[in-house]
């Protein structure tokens, strides 16, 4: 074996798997949530707006018992991770705000903001995982 090919890093299969399955769940969930808008019945509009909040706000507990379940070397790329996406979506947000309020930029839509938050994260935490690969 080259050592151009010890140097490249081979994704695995399961760690494929649960990427694609997090992005077909976020797109299932925006889809979601357009469904209210075209549903005659209130009463099924109210059930999907609220399965979808109760989904939104389950995440939070999601996320904290995946987390507790990462090693520390794991946990700590995470936390540098989010120390790197904050002040970075703070300026982010506040230049956005700026724009807004000066009509140079139109409102847009939260999911666009949760998309660059994900964004911001995933850019960060690749960047902290970044120097300690081989």
């Amino acid at each position: 074996m080259s050592k151009e090919d010890e140097d490249v890093v081979r994704l695995s299969p399961a760690y494929l798997a649960r990427i694609l399955i997090g992005l077909i769940l976020l797109a299932a969930g925006i889809a979601a949530s357009f469904a209210p808008l075209y549903l005659q019945a209130e009463v099924s509009r109210w059930l999907i707006i609220g399965g979808l909040l109760l989904a939104a706000a389950g995440l939070v507990f999601l996320v904290h018992f995946f987390y507790r379940r990462c090693d520390e070397f794991h946990q700590s790329l995470h936390r540098q991770a989010c120390a790197i996406a904050l002040p970075v979506l703070l300026s982010l947000f506040a230049m956005i705000g700026v724009l807004q309020v000066n009509r140079l930029l139109p409102a847009f839509n939260s999911f666009w903001a949760m998309l660059l938050v994900l964004a911001v994260w995933a850019i960060s935490l690749s960047l902290s995982d970044r120097r300690y690969r081989p």
